[in-house]
């Protein structure tokens, strides 16, 4: 069997620390075998061991205000709940290109976690407009 991609000695997420590894093999961009010394040929990766789980799932995310740390108020005191009057501030300075780069990133960097599905809300009011809307949808069409 010919298969686009090998991974091999594989723990998985579903089982117990003394399971036997497993291979995964992988063609077309989706799981086509699983199993201990899977024989096979293409592309080979030796996981040695390491944790393979399903992919996870963002479930609550603001895109269009993702990665403002260095740009809203500082609060040191986590517990004063005043996130929206901080981000309020700030939202003049946002540009649909400054939105578009910042949801990329933060996109790029839930991919690299293992984050495989993502919902997000984005806020329309009349300091920004559809500027957090049109930047996300953008991203939508390219990931």
């Amino acid at each position: 069997m010919a298969l686009d991609l090998i991974l091999r000695n594989a723990r998985l997420s579903t089982g117990s620390v003394d399971q036997p590894r497993v291979d995964i093999g992988v063609a077309d961009g989706k799981i086509a075998a699983l199993e201990p010394n899977l024989a096979a040929e293409g592309p080979e990766q030796d996981l040695d061991g390491k944790l393979v789980s399903p992919g996870l799932v963002e479930s609550h995310f603001h895109l269009d205000k993702a990665m403002l740390f260095d740009r809203a108020p500082h609060q040191p005191n986590r517990m004063i709940r005043d996130h929206m009057n901080r981000t309020a501030s700030i939202k003049h300075t946002f540009t649909p290109e400054d939105i578009y780069a910042r949801a990329r990133a933060t996109i790029e960097q839930s991919l690299l976690h293992g984050v495989t599905h993502m919902r997000t809300q984005v806020e329309v009011d009349p300091n920004v407009g559809l500027q957090g809307f049109e930047a996300v949808e953008q991203l939508r069409k390219e990931f």
